[in-house]
């Protein structure tokens, strides 16, 4: 009963405490005041307008040349405004300048660096399956500001692409129903736009 007691004192004491420290609050919320902007404003040099999408001859043509048919059925498709698919896909913007969901797109500005990337994993449906990606991307308007994109898979360079191509365009040839992840890097000033993923 003593034992009983002396428990039931102590959970007690213990509940003041926690609840004495969860109301304290050293510093007061501020109020702000102040008038609005018509649009929001995200600073840095506007992108150059989003490439048009591969059409399906387009990626036709590409998977000829790989001695492949298709395409098939969309998979996936993200954006910077819908960057999570549960079990298909997501996108990580590492070190990104801005990314600004309302226009759909997210930049990198000067300097150039390997780790300023925009991080696409994709999670395949099983062993054999195989998929076209087809990632939208910008280069600056400036020669000085441009430079290759590439293609990471791990710590390797799979792939470098022109300082003006506006598709990052791959194949992937799953061995299991894993998530598949790659790097896309650009030049010292870059633009990402949407990574749209086919079936084959």
């Amino acid at each position: 009963m003593r034992k009983s007691i002396l428990m039931f004192v102590t959970l007690a004491a213990f509940v003041v405490v926690m609840s004495g420290q969860t109301q304290r609050r050293s510093t007061p919320p501020v109020i702000v005041k102040g008038v609005g902007e018509r649009t929001p404003q995200t600073g840095g040099p506007k992108p150059p307008p989003p490439p048009p999408e591969l059409s399906a001859s387009a990626k036709a043509q590409l998977l000829k040349s790989l001695n492949l048919t298709g395409p098939g059925s969309l998979y996936v498709k993200l954006t910077p405004r819908d960057n999570y698919v549960a079990s298909r896909g997501s996108l990580l913007f590492q070190d990104a300048s801005i990314v600004d969901g309302s226009v759909n797109w997210v930049a990198w500005y000067a300097p150039a660096s390997d780790a300023k990337s925009v991080k696409v994993l994709v999670k395949s449906e099983g062993a054999g399956r195989r998929y076209l990606f087809d990632c939208s991307v910008g280069s600056s308007m400036l020669d000085q500001d441009k430079g290759p994109f590439k293609l990471w898979r791990g710590q390797k360079i799979i792939q470098t692409f022109d300082v003006d191509e506006t598709h990052i365009a791959f194949l992937l040839d799953a061995a299991d129903a894993g998530w598949n992840t790659f790097l896309i890097t650009g030049g010292p000033v870059w633009y990402f736009f949407s990574c749209e993923v086919t079936r084959l």
